[in-house]
C-alpha cells in the first residue's frame, strides 16, 4: 500500500512535502534503506539533498535505476487522472556527460545548468530540444527560455529560490517550477502540446502568473498541478486537460479553464473564491472549504470536502 518501493527525491532549493508527514523524518541517507510504515502507509524512499553536489549524486543514482528498469506500473482513475496529488516524486533523468557551464550559445539539444546566483538573469535560450535547470538562487530571473515545438523530451526545471521570476517559459515538454517563490509574476509559462505538463510544486510558485495584455500570458498546458501551498494564487489558468489544485491555498482567487478535463481542488481552501470551468467534465472539491465563495461550472460538481462550497 502508500508509496512501498517508491524513490522521493527531493532536491536542493525544492519544496517537498509527504503525508503522513512522519514519513519525512526518516534518515535515509541511502534512497534504498527506507521500508518504513506510517500509520499504515509504507512509506517512500526519501532523500533530500542540501547542495549541488548532493543533487549530482541522487541524481546519478536515479538516471542508473532508471536505466536498469522495466517499467513501473501506474494506477489511474477512469479520467486518466493520478489522484494521489498529495505525494509528488520530483524525479530527473539527466546525462552527466551533456552538462554545460558557462554557455553563451547553446546548440540545439543540449543540456544547461544555471546553478549560480544570479546566472541566467535577462538571458534567452530557445530552441529545440533543451533541458534547463534554474537552480541557483535568483537564476534565470526575467529570461526567455523556450523548446520549439514537437520535442517531448525537452524539459525547464526552475528549483531555486526566487529563479525564474519575472520570465517567459514555454516547451513542448514539462516545464517544473518547485523553488520557493519561483515562476512568480512570470511574463507566461506555456505548455505547446499533448504532452506537455506545467508543475508548480514550490511553495509561492506559479503565483500571479496572468495574461496582463499578453497573447501568451498565464500558465497554459495539456496538464497542468499546483501542489505548492500558495502556488497559483491569482494566475490565470487554461488547460487542454486536467487541473489539480492540491496544495494549501494552491489555487486561491484564481481563474481556471479546463477544456476537456477535470478540475481538482484537493488543498485545503485550494480553489476559495475563483473561478472554475470544466468544460466537458467536472469540478471536485474534495478539500475543507475547498470552493467556497468560488464560481462553478461542469458537467458534474462534485463538493466532499467540510465546508467545501459555501456561497
Amino acid at each position: 500500500s502508500g508509496c512501498k518501493g517508491l524513490d522521493y527525491i527531493c532536491l536542493n532549493g525544492a519544496d517537498c512535502t509527504i503525508t503522513p508527514h512522519g514519513c519525512m523524518s526518516i534518515d535515509t541517507d541511502n534512497p534504498t534503506d527506507s521500508n518504513t510504515i506510517i500509520k499504515g502507509t509504507d512509506c517512500p524512499n526519501w532523500s533530500s539533498s542540501t547542495s549541488t553536489e548532493e543533487d549530482e549524486q541522487l541524481l546519478s543514482y536515479v538516471t542508473e535505476k532508471e536505466e536498469s528498469s522495466t517499467g513501473v506500473d501506474q494506477n489511474e482513475n477512469e479520467d486518466g487522472i493520478d489522484l494521489e496529488f498529495d505525494v509528488e516524486i520530483e524525479e530527473y533523468y539527466l546525462n552527466d556527460d551533456a552538462i554545460v557551464e558557462d554557455v553563451d550559445v547553446v546548440a540545439d539539444g543540449m543540456m544547461v545548468r544555471f546553478s549560480e546566483y544570479q546566472q541566467c538573469m535577462n538571458e534567452q535560450y530557445i530552441g529545440d530540444g533543451y533541458t534547463l535547470y534554474c537552480s541557483g538562487e535568483e537564476s534565470c530571473v526575467n529570461a526567455e527560455l523556450g523548446n520549439l515545438p514537437g520535442n517531448t523530451g525537452s524539459s525547464i526545471s526552475c528549483n531555486g529560490e526566487l529563479s525564474c521570476n519575472k520570465a517567459s517559459l514555454s516547451g513542448a515538454g514539462d516545464i517544473r517550477c518547485g523553488g520557493y517563490q519561483s515562476c512568480n509574476h512570470a511574463n507566461g509559462i506555456m505548455g505547446y502540446d499533448g504532452s506537455s505538463r506545467v508543475e508548480c510544486y514550490g511553495s509561492e510558485s506559479c503565483l500571479k502568473v496572468s495574461e496582463t495584455g499578453r497573447k501568451d500570458g498565464g500558465i497554459t498546458g495539456n496538464e497542468i498541478e499546483c501542489h505548492g501551498s500558495l502556488a497559483c494564487k491569482l494566475s490565470k489558468i487554461s488547460s487542454q486537460d486536467y487541473v489539480q489544485c492540491g496544495g494549501s491555498s494552491s489555487c486561491l482567487q484564481a481563474d481556471i479553464t479546463s477544456d476537456e478535463g477535470v478540475i481538482f481542488c484537493g488543498g485545503s481552501s485550494a480553489c476559495e473564491n475563483t473561478k472554475l470551468v470544466a468544460t466537458q467534465k467536472n469540478v471536485i472539491c474534495s478539500g475543507k472549504t475547498s470552493c467556497q465563495n468560488s464560481e462553478i461550472e461542469g458537467n458534474l460538481i462534485h463538493i466532499g470536502g467540510e465546508q467545501g462550497a459555501i456561497w
